[in-house]
């Protein structure tokens, strides 16, 4: 870690986290994708735009929108709330990302 720390500073000054951590508030916040809110749901996702194989409630569909959006999380939660139901989703989502690039 410490040498790519000196082989690759640039990459490290310019990463949003690290830039936050040191102040650039602004330069953060332009790197974070959105995260819906589940009342925005209806309104800003196109339903051409959702490949999902099993419903998905809007609590649900918030968690599938933001790996969609490429943030990382952990999905936790009693027995019989939803995540194995979820993770299919994200997975039919990516599957149906990963079909529709020209060079797969």
């Amino acid at each position: 870690m410490l040498r790519d720390l000196e082989q690759y500073p640039h990459l490290f000054a310019q990463h949003p986290i690290l830039q936050g951590l040191a102040g650039d508030w602004q330069a953060y916040q332009s790197q974070v994708p959105r995260i819906y809110k589940a009342d925005d749901l209806d309104r800003e996702i196109s339903p051409q735009n959702v490949f999902q194989v099993l419903e998905a409630d809007s609590s649900q569909q918030v968690v599938i929108e933001a790996a969609k959006a490429g943030l990382s999380y952990v999905i936790q939660g009693p027995p019989g709330t939803g995540k194995s139901q979820t993770i299919v989703n994200i997975i039919a989502e990516l599957v149906a990302w990963l079909t529709d690039k020209s060079w797969v």
